[in-house]
């Protein structure tokens, strides 16, 4: 077994587990982890080919979805999962559009179920990468944040200082300049 399948069944086992301690905790590790790796492992690849990290991106990803439905709402775990999201995103360019639709939708799921700006940090880095060359889809995405953001909004209305991460509100005014 390579020491990247190695890794990858490490982190499904994380996933997996039934103790929320270890999933919290264990899940945070191995993505900050995995953020380094994706951040210092990036040869040079033409655009028109394949980057040879986006097959691992591809196989981690329903390991990142589970466990941002699982533990996705817990701020360090969600800081993590966020960061990770973001350095794949910034390293790997162009190359990582095929994963755009299913990042964008988990970026709309995992803000609408917690509410925290690390996943509109993150959509501010999509929405900057991948706007001009996919207006269509980024427009839909930021419709989709728009909506859940004006639900937290509303559901705090006048009391700012309570939203779940302080930092949502002044993300999501930011967010709104990159329109």
């Amino acid at each position: 077994m390579t020491a990247t399948a190695h890794f990858i069944e490490e982190c499904r086992d994380v996933c997996h587990s039934a103790d929320y301690s270890f999933l919290h905790f264990g899940s945070s590790d191995n993505i900050s982890q995995l953020k380094i790796f994706f951040e210092t492992v990036n040869p040079q690849v033409a655009p028109t080919e394949v980057h040879p990290c986006i097959p691992i991106v591809q196989q981690l990803w329903p390991i990142m979805d589970s466990l941002a439905d699982r533990v996705g709402a817990i701020d360090d775990v969600a800081r993590s999962l966020a960061s990770c999201w973001r350095s794949i995103i910034v390293t790997y360019r162009t190359h990582y559009a095929p994963l755009l639709p299913v990042t964008m939708s988990r970026l709309i799921k995992s803000f609408e179920q917690s509410g925290l700006g690390q996943y509109l940090w993150v959509s501010g880095r999509v929405v900057r990468e991948f706007g001009e060359s996919n207006p269509i889809p980024t427009l839909q995405f930021v419709e989709g944040l728009s909506v859940s953001m004006w639900q937290v909004l509303q559901k705090y209305a006048g009391q700012f200082n309570e939203i779940p991460d302080g930092k949502t509100f002044e993300i999501s005014l930011s967010f709104a300049g990159f329109i």
